[in-house]
């Protein structure tokens, strides 16, 4: 995912919660990549306009 994009999310676990839809305001990726990393993402979602930040630890994501 980049910046700019529309993507569904889907959290992990909780997949009968539905799919939300938002544009990936922020990146930034945590961690020294070694042992692991995780990426964590503003987004904007567009059924409620609030702004989360999101990581793909817990959430599925796909490219609209």
């Amino acid at each position: 995912m980049i910046v700019g994009d529309l993507i569904y999310l889907c959290p992990n676990g909780f997949e009968d919660q539905g799919e939300y839809m938002g544009l990936v305001l922020r990146k930034k990726e945590l961690g020294s990549g070694r042992r692991g990393s995780t990426t964590l993402y503003d987004v904007l979602l567009t059924d409620t306009n609030e702004l989360v930040t999101i990581s793909d630890i817990y959430f599925t994501m796909r490219k609209v």
